[in-house]
């Protein structure tokens, strides 16, 4: 089997699997390792944290924040041993009427606070890439869907003493703003509809670099 028809096989699989998990699981997230010694004291220090960082004090309880994804990597530097918590604060929705989510970044052993930040969204997931200089890239997408009509855009982020700084991802502009996106692993799929459940929905594939920091299209579908 030559290389390019492999990989288009590989793509195959990688798209069939991502449409059944999409419609099992609804694309959750997950942690990268064993996670049994941090859970115990987690919990109540991200809690803490939202409140802490919650400007209508006294609204939200405990019992509204609720842990949603989490990850392990080296977010503020290369050395850096962090886990990267992305919950949603229930019961008090932003002041444009969207949803709130709040990610949180924590260092493992001392679990002191390293960055904070509150996305404004309807929708929010939130992954990690790694990156060639040992630092991970983090990514959002944030959907939002007003009088019926859906929209989506994705955003990097990097941390830089203790600051989120974002990174334009320039490499989905030519799609338009009409795309959605589903991420499984390092491999970024462009769909025309907000819920992928079908192979012919899709509109292109990217694969991630880890020396560029960015998406590099692969394939491009004939309809696009």
């Amino acid at each position: 089997m030559g290389k390019t028809r492999q990989r288009i096989y590989q793509i195959t699989i990688t798209i069939a699997m991502l449409v059944l998990v999409i419609s099992m699981s609804g694309c959750t997230g997950s942690t990268g390792k064993d996670d049994t010694h941090l859970l115990s004291g987690l919990n109540d220090r991200v809690v803490e944290t939202v409140l802490e960082n919650d400007e209508a004090r006294d609204v939200i309880t405990a019992s509204d924040v609720v842990i949603n994804q989490m990850f392990y990597g080296s977010f503020s530097g290369p050395e850096a041993e962090e886990v990267l918590v992305a919950c949603g604060i229930l019961n008090m929705p932003h002041v444009g009427g969207l949803g709130r989510m709040a990610i949180i970044i924590l260092e493992v052993d001392s679990m002191n606070v390293v960055a904070y930040n509150e996305i404004p969204a309807d929708e929010v997931w939130v992954s990690s890439l790694p990156m060639s200089n040992g630092q991970d890239r983090i990514i959002f997408s944030r959907k939002s869907t007003y009088q019926g009509i859906s929209s989506q855009d994705i955003m990097y982020f990097g941390i830089q003493n203790g600051q989120w700084m974002e990174i334009p991802a320039e490499e989905f502009a030519a799609l338009g703003e009409n795309c959605f996106y589903f991420l499984t692993g390092d491999v970024m799929i462009a769909a025309s509809q907000s819920e992928l459940t079908d192979i012919s929905e899709i509109t292109a594939i990217f694969k991630w670099n880890q020396e560029t920091g960015k998406f590099i299209l692969e394939q491009l579908s004939e309809s696009s």
